[in-house]
């Protein structure tokens, strides 16, 4: 599977953007994994003391990781598994918490668990959190208003280290499919350590609690093999079953620290030349997954294990090997100092940049970037954590119950930041709501599908110059659909009447993916102007066919057929149908693969078998062409070109439009099924447009808005009508 999407900062786009997340890059169109972020603030297995017994091994593997992540971000088709940094991380911290655990026990016989949470608290919130305002302030100034909701929510979750769990959600969230990569989405890794490093310290201070004894450190190891067999096991059925969640989860991750972890309980023993062999073995490892592992690597799952396995052997044999003096060179040990900032810093960097100039970044504008990152960590760690962390005067000399005070108020204020900022853009949301509700109120001419309805009789009102609606702030909000129409869940059937619920001339049903509820405005309209009463049946990723659908888990795979079951179920009660519209996704919804089939074909006959079980044969199939899909960065071209979005961002026809579709075939194989071609409102002869007649007509790169679906609601109805005819 891809990883979480997120498109490279050197694309043909103004900026990156995610799936949701993994498997690919969130975001959401989340495909640019993002490394963990606490073993990057650990400095060596003595809290809280800068000392010259530091571990130069692991500083220097630190370095090699935090460089690939950096390196990944900006130029991903190059280094190409450059996101295994973030395993690489993982095994580091488990070390470095468990060692600092393990030496605590040794010196005092006991683990004091608020002192543990206060170091990690002292460590990471005053770089984090500065982080976090930084950007809050540069969304503000740089990112067009109709992110500001996604990415602030995002920054809250980042501040209560429950991003992980947030990403997972929109990653398996159809409607979150086209959010875009947010600048703090890295902060996953903080959260998903952070988590680990509550309930393992807590674990292992109760088991020190309850009993003493000389078997305590090997309790604690089973504890610990226990942990890494279970959520390994965990991970590689996840992976399978649900990546993108795999991905996110810190119960799939929970194996990379535990295995690091149990390195801390004895020092490995072999003679020099061995320990060089096998430390270097080790990098060899890594080096692989970083050439050789791309987006489509099944992950984190069984593949993980290289990079964990190479990061383990340089541990566990590197200490008194040449990495430990590659780790003493001065550039490699002030990257290693500062590489819990760089972590921090680069990607709000990356992601805003584009924002800021106004275009996609250049390879000069990345190797600035770059620079600017290290010169930005290198100042905020010596001039700003270090002061914070060491000073007695500030956090070092605080009690354990004043630090966690001092935690919880950093991040509600973060939190506050971010909920006052988002309330200026919900305010200016209901502004630009108002003004298109009065402008639409208003009927005017040529608005809309209405500009190329008459593609011989060019449309202008030029009472609309200078005008775009939905306005570009409001542009993730424009969609009709409503929950009452709408299923994911397992059993989980909704169906909601538009028009009326009785005298009606006629009764259809139409039914498809959110492609199809995105019409639910047009299809209210069409009713009440028909006196038809439409039933609208919708399901995330998911359209009416016999043919399995490919979905990225089993739950959302299981929940599609049941949603078919129920459909079929819906029409043999129903028999009065005058027709049964369907409208589905070319790029969302498809088949899963055939050997030996193509995917139309496939397509065609998962259709037709459906289509076949209606009782009354002689209700109508009409069939919806499905709208063309625009570039990845359509909103933000929209928002920067405005009104001459319509040339400048439009998509050659033959790039948006699929030329042969499976609906087109299985309509041509059905004596009463209809074909109704929409292309004629979206696309000119050679373009396809994101704006028409003053109108934005995605709110992502292949959902149309509500405004453009109403729009098109005279000339669908007309079509309609003449196919049930």
């Amino acid at each position: 599977m891809p990883h979480p999407r997120i498109l490279a900062a050197g694309s043909a786009t103004h900026t990156p953007n995610i799936r949701a997340v993994r498997p690919g890059h969130h975001r959401v169109h989340y495909d640019l994994p993002m490394p963990s972020a606490i073993s990057l603030a650990e400095q060596s297995v003595v809290p809280e003391k800068r000392t010259s017994t530091m571990r130069t091994d692991v500083q220097a593997l630190r370095t090699v990781a935090v460089l690939a992540v950096l390196l990944y971000h900006l130029w991903p088709t190059r280094l190409t598994g450059g996101y295994v940094g973030v395993d690489i991380f993982f095994v580091i911290s488990g070390y470095l918490i468990v060692s600092h655990i393990l030496a605590e026990v040794a010196r005092s016989g006991t683990f004091h668990l608020g002192r543990f949470w206060a170091r990690r608290a002292r460590r990471l919130l005053p770089a984090s959190l500065l982080t976090l305002l930084a950007t809050i302030l540069a969304t503000l100034a740089f990112v067009p208003t109709v992110h500001w909701a996604q990415y602030l929510r995002e920054i809250t979750a980042s501040a209560f280290y429950f991003q992980n769990w947030r990403l997972a959600a929109d990653a398996v969230d159809y409607s979150a499919a086209g959010n875009a990569a947010s600048p703090v989405q890295h902060y996953w890794t903080l959260s998903a350590e952070e988590q680990f490093y509550v309930v393992i310290p807590l674990i292992l201070a109760i088991g020190i609690a309850l009993r003493r004894g000389g078997a305590l450190r090997r309790r604690m190891f089973c504890l610990l093999a226990g942990i890494a067999a279970a959520s390994f096991a965990y991970s590689v059925w996840l992976t399978q079953a649900s990546p993108q969640v795999a991905y996110f989860s810190t119960a799939s991750r929970a194996w990379e620290f535990a295995l690091g972890a149990l390195l801390a309980f004895g020092a490995a023993r072999s003679g020099r030349r061995l320990a060089e062999t096998l430390t270097w073995a080790g990098l060899t490892a890594i080096a692989v997954s970083v050439v050789a592992f791309t987006r489509s690597t099944t992950f984190p799952g069984p593949w993980a294990a290289l990079p964990v396995a190479g990061t383990l052997l340089a541990i566990g044999w590197g200490q008194s090997t040449s990495l430990a003096r590659v780790g003493s060179w001065p550039p490699v040990a002030m990257i290693a100092r500062c590489s819990f900032a760089i972590y921090l810093w680069h990607f709000p960097l990356i992601i805003i940049a584009p924002y800021a100039l106004g275009r996609p970044l250049a390879l000069e504008d990345k190797v600035i970037i770059a620079l600017a990152t290290v010169a930005i960590a290198y100042a905020s760690t010596t001039f700003y954590e270090d002061p914070m962390r060491f000073s007695t005067r500030l956090l070092a000399g605080r009690k354990a119950t004043t630090v966690g005070l001092l935690a919880l108020a950093g991040m509600l204020v973060v939190a506050g930041v971010a909920q006052g900022a988002n309330r200026v853009g919900e305010a200016r949301l209901e502004r630009a709501e108002a003004q298109t509700a009065a402008l639409l109120a208003s009927a005017p001419d040529c608005l809309g599908a209405a500009a190329y309805a008459n593609p011989g009789r060019p449309c202008h009102n030029p009472d609309l110059d200078g005008i775009l609606v939905p306005n570009p702030a409001e542009l993730l909000r424009s969609d009709a659909n409503r929950p009452e129409c709408w299923s994911t869940e397992i059993g989980d059937f909704h169906l909601c009447s538009l028009g009326p619920e009785s005298g009606y001339d006629k009764h259809l049903l139409a039914v498809g993916d959110s492609h199809n509820n995105a019409m639910i405005g047009a299809y209210e309209a069409i009713a009440r102007e028909h006196n038809w009463r439409i039933d609208v049946a919708g399901h995330s990723g998911c359209y009416w066919t016999d043919a399995e659908i490919a979905r990225p888990t089993q739950d959302t795979r299981i929940a599609c057929e049941q949603w078919r079951r129920d459909v079929d179920d819906y029409i043999a009660s129903s028999p009065q149908l005058d027709a049964i519209v369907v409208l589905s996704s070319r790029s969302r919804s498809r088949p899963a693969a055939q050997p030996g089939r193509t995917p139309v074909d496939v397509e065609r006959d998962g259709m037709v078998s459906a289509w076949a079980k209606r009782p009354n044969l002689s209700t109508r199939i009409i069939a919806i062409q499905d709208n063309p899909r625009m570039r990845e960065d359509t909103l933000d071209c929209v928002q920067q070109e405005g009104l001459a979005a319509a040339s400048a961002c439009a998509l050659p026809r033959s790039e948006a439009m699929r030329p042969r579709t499976g609906v087109q075939l299985a309509v041509a194989l059905d004596s009463n099924a209809r074909f109704i071609d929409t292309s004629r409102f979206f696309c000119r002869k050679k373009e396809c447009s994101p704006v028409i007649g003053n109108v934005i007509v995605y709110r992502d790169p292949d959902h149309v808005t509500d405004v453009f679906a109403s729009s098109l609601a005279p000339y669908l109805g007309e079509a309609l009508s003449d196919a049930l005819r």
